[in-house]
């Protein structure tokens, strides 16, 4: 378990990305951070290649998942050194918002997936809940953004489903809103910017070591008390119920066939 998994957004977002892929031969994963989703995909699949450009995180990822079919290397996910059509399915989530070049990105991603493979990709929303970033709600009304909240931490887009589509170029099989109003005012995106200064390593996404990283290798390997999951589980159950139906959400998943 990873102290992340305490934040319902991240804890959605995780347990919607690994239910989606399912079973397959051979997965990517497309900038796995420091490999909290290898820790549950690995037991799904023949073999997980997991890269990424941050070296802290990979160093992480290594530690947390000795000894498995999961393949570490530090790569740029815009010149993958990978065959074309070598995977089964392409996982990549909350990375492309970071990127400045997202199209080369995904295409690099749909290069590198089989014919009839399943590429999944996650994205902070543009549509998103007035309560988890106030301020930003009402200046991107007018074509403004402070660097907080949804536009902190590097982020240099926000997506809709249609603008993913259309980057993308592949077959939309699936779509779906991850964590809407009641999570978005449960997890405002201001304590959860400051909280996210204790679990990542280098935030800018260099090819680098941060100062950080045996502080960050402990909360990746976090037991979470039961009673803060189930208080986290309340809180996404009740948001699914009462926000049914609402195209508003923190974040969106599209799920594309090649």
């Amino acid at each position: 378990m990873s102290v992340k998994e305490l934040a319902p957004t991240y804890f959605t977002r995780m347990r919607t990305v690994i239910r989606e892929t399912g079973r397959q031969k051979r997965i990517l994963n497309a900038g796995c951070g420091d490999g909290v989703y290898d820790l549950y995909l690995k037991n799904k699949t023949s073999q997980i290649v997991s890269i990424d450009i941050n070296r802290s995180d990979i160093q992480i990822a290594r530690e947390l998942n000795l000894k498995t079919n999961i393949l570490y290397c530090v790569a740029d996910i815009g010149a993958m050194p990978f065959a074309s059509g070598e995977f089964d399915c392409v996982i990549c989530t909350d990375v492309i918002e970071h990127l400045s070049d997202d199209m080369g990105a995904i295409n690099e991603m749909c290069r590198c997936l089989k014919k009839g493979g399943k590429l999944i990709i996650t994205a902070p929303s543009k549509n998103f809940p007035l309560f988890y970033d106030p301020v930003n709600y009402v200046l991107n009304k007018f074509g403004k953004k402070l660097r907080i909240g949804i536009w902190g931490w590097g982020h240099e887009r926000l997506y809709t489903i249609r603008e993913m589509e259309r980057k993308a170029d592949l077959k939309l099989i699936k779509t779906e809103y991850l964590s809407k109003s009641l999570v978005g005012l449960a997890e405002n995106s201001y304590v959860n910017s400051l909280f996210q200064r204790f679990t990542k390593t280098d935030p800018g996404n260099q090819a680098r070591i941060g100062k950080h990283v045996n502080r960050t290798a402990k909360t990746v390997k976090y037991e979470i008390p039961a009673v803060f999951s189930f208080i986290r589980d309340v809180i996404i159950g009740l948001d699914r119920v009462l926000c049914r139906g609402s195209a508003k959400s923190v974040g969106i998943m599209a799920v594309f066939k090649k």
